[in-house]
């Protein structure tokens, strides 16, 4: 790993920290002359550049994957980074998920009625359980065409397998 970080880098690690400095030293703040590898600035840009995951950090840190799950129980800093890195990808497949949603892709939808639809009846039949919620109703007519024909060519295969 390069000596020092560059300026972009190291905003983006104060940024992910709330400003603790400490992240550019080895070891504990006080402990300036460590024997460790790296900084945890390192590790939290290693993290950051890989998305959050830690196989990919270690191997262009060129370190194993324990090395940053050492570094992460041992300096706080690195496991809030991790988080805030973790919460921005999954924000990130959120949008992603929520552009399908919108252009109609019926895999998109089902996945996640699937997976945020269940207090609405929808379930992993991908049907709505009377049991769950009696009182829902789907209006198929305010579906846009396409995906209404969709919807019937999976209800036809379906009809079909069985």
């Amino acid at each position: 790993m390069q000596e020092q970080l560059d300026s972009a880098a190291q905003r983006r690690a104060l940024e992910l920290t709330d400003g603790d400095e400490t992240i550019f030293c080895k070891g504990h703040a006080h402990l300036t002359n460590s024997n460790e590898k790296f900084t945890p600035a390192e590790v939290i840009i290693a993290l950051d550049n890989a998305a959050g995951i830690r196989s990919i950090a270690a191997r262009r840190l060129g370190c194993s994957r324990a090395t940053i799950l050492n570094y992460g129980r041992r300096y706080p800093a690195i496991r809030a980074a991790l988080a805030v890195i973790q919460a921005e990808v999954c924000d990130l497949a959120m949008h992603n998920l929520l552009q399908l949603i919108r252009k109609g892709d019926l895999r998109a939808v089902i996945w996640y009625l699937e997976k945020f639809g269940q207090d609405r009846g929808y379930g992993r039949q991908g049907a709505i359980s009377p049991r769950n919620n009696p009182q829902t109703t789907v209006d198929l007519g305010a579906l846009p065409p396409d995906l209404l024909r969709e919807v019937h060519k999976a209800i036809a295969a379906r009809a079909g397998q069985q």
